[in-house]
């Protein structure tokens, strides 16, 4: 049935189209008449014809036809037209009548009349047609309505459904980018609350899409919009106002224009979020379990009975021997080809069908099958059938096992029960099993009937079966021990034999058990045999008692034995030397070779063996008695081989029999034994310690060993081993107090002693003997056996120690000798100070030869003797700083030579030896020259009437540490300065005093006692060590060891000193701060003969207030350390805060490096020690004043660059 046409679904549009048709019909009538009317007038016979009549007939042909509107029109046309005719054809009625136009009227007229009637025809047409016309609207009002009704209904049960699948709605105009989204998805989308979305690209604007998925979105709509056809439908990710990510999946249509182009694409959105988290555990859950069947070496399969696929995964196809790349068209196919051994393929069957069908709650068999040709393996399968909800079954799926190993091993248990129980029922033992969890106590009728007990008898426990145990009483206690031991772990196993009391007869059993243990060690299973050994234990003493130790021995060190027939080549071996090679207890062997073969001899010991068992067989060995090694389980153990043939009358070989014992507890103790033995001598040789025996009594002997004859000193093998050969090699001092030591121990029995022995070389060892005597039932000493110990290093550490404790009251006493130092030396530099600053003062304004020239000067003498002994004060307590620099010692050592050559008396001589090339130490050049000045003057002191002198250095490497006077010398390299002289030595008693502070033994006047403890405080500041070697009346020799610190690289070059006129100031403003006032009064008067302008202040407080009123007045800052109120270090650190760039000089009396820190952290450009001549005041000033010159601040290791002005600090 066609469809309704546009025009009959609407009859109005159709009425009103076809009055439009109607309408331009009739008025196209008027022209057409009239040209007509014209042609007919124009043709040939239009001369015949009048022309008035041809455009009237036009006239009314329009009119009848068209009505009036036709027939008004073609009488205008008509009036038109013929008035051009008419002149010329009536020109003598032309000008008196105007019968055209009367015409023209009268025609129009009757067009008019025509045409009313025509209009009522056309009226009552029309009033026909809007009837028809309105029946046409009412029935399409009615079915309008009820199509309107049905589309809403429509659209209620579309909201309803999209509700239902929580769905959201979208459609977008790709010409406009007009975009409609539904609530739903607009939460779908992720579009925040109170953001607009008209357009695509405000969706994209404010759309939560995330960020990784947008290309993909955006490439779908491409591709889709590109094809103008089809739909779309992607999934992506969106993170929603909140921060959540979820996904979703927007599918659509494209609907397209009359040219094919899209016009619009309409479509939902779905949340696919917990789709996509199941998808996720789902495939988690997948490749953990196939990461779990690959451990398992597990082969899965699945049937899916709707399509008959078959799945095998790669491992069951490799247990089934099937490639790789294997298919199956269905399950018969593989059940055909599977290679299921034809004895079980009908039971595989019934059980697939069982588990299909119901009958069985699941899929589960053990089949054997035949991979490949000549193999037969066991496997176990197991699946499980899945149904739909009209319980049909759908798929089964299950996995597949090779059981091989342990379908073997349990054919192997069943055969060793078999013929466990063919034994004990041919032995007559009985067994017990008690399983210890659940207290289940089971005996055999064999047991029963041995321990009296009716057939069929059961027990409740252990406990109610030993309640009814027929023990021994005297046995019982026994029994009780040893059970206990076994369930210790004391013991491997369970072994007794014991008598028991059955039916009041006394017979004798053995009883073997073996407990079972879980992974943490609790007992869990205790299982055994009992044999009635009653008749044993009757037999003739001596055979029973042989057998039973035969057999105790046997049971009790676990040994195996073999037994070989030979003429039938059988060979037999006990389960204890099977299980001793590592094979399994089901064994067997076909004869002695595969025996051998299978054998798990070491590597080496198989043509040892051979040979052994040949050269017996050959009758050359009356048995085999021999110790190899076997490798059974991968593990190197001892075994002890003994074996002997038995021959026939013609002595041939007829049986072979033996026994095999493990013997790796007994040589892993020997070779423990051994071990120990050779830790023992290691020990012993390491600790010095040396066994000795001494036999007393008058053939009494010491028994030396090399080691201990080394110890004392004498070659190898030269003692007697008399008591008096031993007693000469006793250092004589000593003897008294080892006699003595013998003496107790003939009372405690303890051996102790110390004493010193002599060495051929005379060196002088300690010795230690500690031992134990041993006595006679008599009580007389019979021998004394200990250990001899060197403790020479002891006795050699006991005396560095109380050396050392010497040393360290020295070093206290030189600590506080430099405290007492410290303190005067800042006291006493200021009245040198100003003693040396006037006396130069006074020095220049003196004549030349006057009398106040020579005491000026020798005032100067005496101040700088002064200073120098201040110095070398400081130096020997170690409280001044000096600047540790690379010092070339064979340069500064010459120079010093040179210097004291000539003051040397002419009765002394001086021998060089300089070696040490261009060898270089850390420290000063002044400290190494007070050291050789001291060292020379202490030797040439030594020898008031002359003699020789030597002066020697050296580099030396010392490769093991020694002791020295003044401490250890360490193994590393050396310069090694070394002063001997001729003279009268030192004495023993003094010898250790002579570096204490003012310790002199000279007479008043001649020496001060600070020269050695000045080269004491140098050499120890410089990190080396004094050795002193002296002889009374021969002369002494002071070794000083400096450490070793590379070699200089450059000669030393003097510096220049600045000619006066350089040093002079520029008229520059210094601010000068001391609380001495006749300092200050100095250094202000220097200061202004050298060009500058000095203000000087007496308090640091003073000094401040100046600077805070005009801190640009100054261009330098000279001051003091030590001052009342703030110190000069708190002056400098506020002056900084005011102008941090203005250059300061910091003095003092006393430079500790406590002093020096603080002046560089309070910001001092340079500190310098009183007392300061006024060349020194000068050049320190000039090095802080003048820009861009090095400065070497006098700290320790420093170098810095002045800053210039205006710079910070």
């Amino acid at each position: 049935m066609s469809k309704p046409s546009h025009l009959e679904r609407n009859p109005r549009r159709r009425l009103v189209a076809k009055l439009e048709r109607s309408t331009a019909l009739r008025y196209s009538l008027a022209p057409i008449c009239i040209a007509a009317a014209l042609l007919l007038h124009l043709s040939s016979i239009g001369p015949f014809l009048h022309p008035t009549g041809l455009f009237v007939v036009g006239i009314v042909a329009a009119a009848w036809f068209g009505g009036a509107g036709p027939g008004f029109l073609a009488a205008l046309l008509a009036t038109l037209v013929l008035p051009q005719f008419v002149p010329r054809l009536y020109p003598l009625i032309a000008d008196f009548f105007d019968l055209p136009r009367f015409l023209t009227f009268a025609v129009t007229g009757l067009a008019v009349g025509w045409g009313t009637a025509f209009r009522r025809r056309a009226e009552a047409a029309l009033r026909q047609s809007e009837g028809e016309l309105r029946e046409a609207r009412s029935e399409l009002e009615t079915k309008v309505t009820e199509r309107t009704a049905e589309l809403r209904f429509s659209e209620e049960r579309y909201a309803r459904a999209l509700d239902a699948s929580n769905d959201g709605l979208w459609e977008w105009n790709p010409t406009s980018d007009a975009l409609f989204i539904s609530p739903r998805a607009r939460q779908l989308f992720g579009v925040p609350d109170g953001a607009e979305i008209r357009t695509r690209a405000d969706l994209k604007a404010h759309g939560g899409f995330h960020p990784e998925d947008r290309p993909h979105i955006d490439k779908a709509f491409r591709e889709c919009l590109a094809t103008g056809y089809g739909g779309i439908d992607i999934e992506y990710r969106v993170i929603n106002p909140a921060g959540e990510l979820s996904w979703v999946r927007s599918r659509g249509k494209v609907f397209s224009g009359s040219k094919g182009q899209p016009t619009l694409l309409t479509g939902s959105l779905t949340n696919i979020t917990e789709r996509k988290r199941a998808q996720a555990a789902l495939s988690l859950s997948e490749e953990r379990y196939a990461r779990a069947m690959e451990a398992a070496e597990e082969g899965h399969w699945e049937w899916n009975i709707a399509t008959d696929e078959m799945f095998l995964s790669t491992r069951m196809k490799e247990i089934l021997g099937f490639p790789p790349d294997a298919r199956f068209a269905s399950r018969t196919d593989f059940f055909a080809r599977q290679p299921i051994h034809p004895d079980d393929r009908q039971h595989v069957n019934d059980a697939r069908e069982a588990a299909l069908s119901g009958t069985a709650p699941r899929y589960e068999i053990e089949y054997r099958v035949l991979p490949r040709p000549g193999e037969l393996r066991w496997v176990r399968s197991r699946g499980k059938v899945f149904h739909d909800d009209a319980g049909r079954p759908l798929r089964i799926s299950g996995s597949l096992n090779d059981i091989t190993d342990r379908k073997l091993a349990d054919e192997a248990l069943r055969c060793s029960e078999e013929r466990y129980a063919l034994a004990v029922d041919a032995s007559g033992e009985g067994h017990w099993d008690w399983n210890i969890a659940t207290d289940e106590y089971y005996c055999s009728p064999r047991m029963l009937e041995l321990y009296g007990f009716a057939p069929g008898t059961t027990f409740k426990g252990r406990d109610d079966f030993l309640a009814q145990f027929p023990f021994h009483p005297e046995d019982r206690p026994r029994w009780a021990e040893a059970v206990a031991a076994h369930f210790a772990g004391e013991t491997a196993r369970f072994d007794i034999e014991m008598r028991m009391i059955p039916r009041g007869e006394t017979r004798w059993v053995h009883l073997t058990g073996l407990l079972t243990r879980d992974a943490s060690g609790k007992p869990v299973r205790w299982t055994g045999s009992v044999a009635d050994i009653t008749e044993r234990k009757c037999a003739e003493d001596a055979l029973r008692l042989s057998e039973q130790r035969y057999a105790l021995a046997m049971e009790a060190t676990g040994d195996g034995h073999w037994d070989w027939n030979i003429p039938a080549d059988k060979m037999y071996v006990s389960p204890l030397l099977l299980d001793m090679c590592g094979l399994s207890a089901d064994s067997t062997f076909a004869s002695r070779s595969e025996w051998v073969e299978r054998f798990p001899f070491y590597p080496g010991e198989r043509p040892r063996y051979a040979q052994a068992v040949a050269d017996h067989f050959a009758g050359k060995t009356d048995r085999v008695d021999m110790e190899i090694r076997i490798v059974p389980r991968g593990e190197t153990r001892w075994v002890h081989m003994t074996g002997r043939c038995s021959r026939d009358p013609s002595c041939t070989p007829i049986r072979w029999a033996g026994s095999v014992t493990d013997i790796t507890a007994r040589m892993r103790i020997d070779e423990e034994l051994r071990a120990r033995q050779d830790m023992l001598d290691l020990a012993q040789k390491a600790a010095r310690a040396v066994a000795f025996e001494w036999r007393v009594g008058e053939e009494g002997e010491n028994r030396w060993s090399p080691d201990l004859e080394a110890m004392y000193g004498i070659p190898t093998g030269s003692y007697d081993g008399t008591y008096e050969s031993w007693k000469r090699l006793i250092y004589p001092d000593d003897w008294p107090n080892v006699r003595a030591a013998i003496k107790s121990a003939q009372a405690s029995g303890e051996v102790a002693a110390e004493y010193r022995v002599v060495h051929s070389g005379g060196a002088i060892r300690w010795l230690q003997a500690k031992g134990r005597m041993f006595f006679d039932p008599e009580g007389k000493p019979t021998r004394i056996v200990g250990f001899m110990l060197d403790v020479t290093d002891r006795h050699v550490a006991e005396a560095e120690l109380q050396r050392m404790e010497h040393q360290l009251r020295q070093a206290q006493r030189l600590e506080a000798m430099g405290t007492l130092a410290g303190g005067i030396a800042h006291d006493f530099n200021n009245l040198l100070g100003a003693i040396l600053g006037y006396g130069e003062m006074a020095l220049r304004d003196a004549p030349a030869g006057s009398r106040l020239r020579r005491d000026v000067e020798s005032m100067m003498i005496a101040g700088e003797r002064g200073r120098a002994l201040v110095d070398r004060i400081l130096a020997f307590s170690r409280s001044g700083v000096g600047e540790h620099v690379a010092v070339h010692v064979e340069e500064v050592v010459r120079e010093t030579l040179a210097l004291f050559a000539a003051k040397l008396p002419h009765a002394i001589v001086i021998e060089e030896r300089l070696d040490a090339g261009r060898s270089a130490i850390m420290g000063d050049a002044t400290q190494i020259h007070q050291v050789l000045m001291n060292l020379i003057t202490n030797a040439a002191q030594a020898m008031p009437s002359g003699g020789s002198m030597r002066v020697s250095l050296d580099r030396v490497t010392v490769s093991a540490p020694r002791v020295a006077v003044t401490g250890t010398i360490v193994a590393r390299d050396y310069v090694v300065l070394e002063v001997a002289d001729t003279g009268s030595g030192i004495p023993p008693e003094i010898l250790e005093r002579i570096f204490d502070p003012f310790f002199t033994t000279k007479e008043v006047g001649v020496g001060t006692g600070l020269g050695l403890s000045l080269v004491h405080g140098i050499v120890t500041g410089l990190g080396g060590v004094i050795d002193v070697a002296t002889v009374v009346g021969k002369g002494s020799v002071f070794t000083v060891y400096l450490p070793h610190a590379g070699e200089v690289t450059n000669p030393v070059r003097r510096s220049k000193r600045v000619s006066p006129e350089t040093l002079r100031g520029e008229h520059q403003c210094v601010m000068v701060v001391d609380d001495e006032a006749s300092l200050v009064r100095l250094v202000t008067e220097t200061l202004t003969e050298l060009g500058y302008r000095a203000v000087g202040f007496t308090a640091s407080a003073a000094a401040l207030d100046a600077f805070l009123a005009d801190p640009m007045q100054f261009d330098a800052v000279i001051t003091d350390e030590s001052m009342p109120g703030a110190s000069g270090s708190e002056l400098i650190q506020k002056i900084r805060a005011i102008r941090p760039a203005i250059p300061i000089l910091l003095v003092s009396g006393y430079l500790s490096a406590a002093v020096i820190q603080k002046a560089r952290d309070a910001g001092a450009t340079e500190v310098v020690k009183k007392p300061l001549s006024g060349r020194q005041l000068a050049e320190a000033l000039d090095r802080i004043l003048r820009p861009g010159k090095p400065l070497v601040a006098r700290f320790p290791h420093t170098q810095v660059q002045r800053p210039d002005k205006g710079d910070a600090p």
